[in-house]
């Protein structure tokens, strides 16, 4: 697996499940089929900037820093995005975003983390993206310039 994939799925991994140690993590990307050290997942993680905070069920997990991104931050985001997205379509102000398998959540995070301000709101399935955007000129903005991130 590549490391932008690898990171693809830490991301989604815990947008999922409540990760609260490094162990869990790297259990979790075993069972998804990718066999990491402990130091690998260190090291993602670190990339990944994530940190802890509690959930709303009182326990500290891991999850994606609410500050805003350094832009090398921000270009990580854009390489877990391009290494996950498949097509776009867009109705009015919906964009639909079509993924890998398993990848949409991943894509959804990076997506959220890029600050893109006409984004309204995201819901994120297994391989599909639906992001509410301000209007549908604003989604025919966005569409752009996420198809030119991937060169489509």
């Amino acid at each position: 697996m590549i490391k932008a994939s690898r990171l693809s799925l830490i991301l989604g991994i815990i947008e999922k499940y409540p990760v609260s140690t490094q162990q869990e993590l790297q259990s979790y990307l075993t069972r998804h089929g990718v066999t990491v050290t402990q130091a690998t997942v260190s090291r993602d993680m670190k990339e990944l900037r994530l940190n802890k905070s509690v959930n709303a069920n009182g326990v500290y997990c891991y999850g994606v820093p609410h500050e805003s991104p350094s832009g090398d931050f921000i270009g990580k985001f854009r390489t877990i995005f391009v290494e996950s997205v498949i097509s776009f379509a867009s109705s009015g102000n919906l964009l639909i975003i079509k993924c890998y398998n398993g990848m949409g959540n991943a894509a959804c995070a990076a997506l959220d983390s890029m600050n893109f301000s006409s984004v309204v709101g995201t819901i994120a399935g297994d391989d599909t993206i639906f992001a509410a955007i301000e209007s549908p000129e604003k989604c025919s903005e966005l569409l752009a310039k996420l198809k030119s991130m991937l060169d489509v």
